[in-house]
């Protein structure tokens, strides 16, 4: 059979190395959905809008987020938006393996609860008031009711609470 030594079968997912890769690939999520990689990331789609920086580019979503001129349907936003989630949900996710194969060090934990509160005060900072925090628990989605700015705050800062407790033991 071929051998491809970059792909991670099933009969791996369950042990440390697979739950230290869910914790790697939380980081990077979060990475990508402040930094971005093509689109420029919520970091230069909230500076277009905040006039911290000015379009120079001819990609039309950038240009009219420049110009608060924004359509519902802005792709680069819609993304940004998408990518906040993910960032959270693949935080849950890691968070749920360390703590059956790799429940130490804590500082593994700590991180995924940063990465998760980090990408809510995002949502609640970024976005207006009505974010669902929904998430999936075993595959299924639980969908949360639209939450008001501060009830998205309070909840990244709930989080952001349980990284600290756990990154100063």
């Amino acid at each position: 059979e071929p051998q491809q030594s970059g792909i991670i079968g099933p009969e791996a997912g369950g042990s440390p190395t697979a739950a230290d890769a869910l914790r790697k690939g939380a980081i990077d999520r979060l990475r990508r959905a402040t930094e971005g990689d093509n689109n420029g990331g919520l970091w230069t789609m909230s500076g277009l809008l905040a006039d911290e920086w000015k379009s120079g580019d001819t990609f039309v979503q950038r240009v009219e987020t420049d110009g608060r001129t924004m359509q519902n349907n802005n792709a680069e936003l819609i993304e940004e938006y998408q990518e906040q989630h993910r960032a959270r949900q693949s935080a849950r996710d890691a968070i749920a393996a360390l703590l059956e194969y790799l429940p130490t060090p804590l500082r593994y934990q700590a991180e995924m609860w940063w990465v998760m509160g980090y990408a809510e005060l995002n949502l609640a900072d970024n976005w207006c008031n009505g974010v669902p925090f929904s998430r999936l628990e075993d595959g299924v989605p639980i969908y949360d009711a639209p939450k008001t700015s501060a009830e998205g705050l309070a909840l990244a800062l709930s989080h952001l609470d349980s990284a600290l407790a756990l990154a100063t033991e």
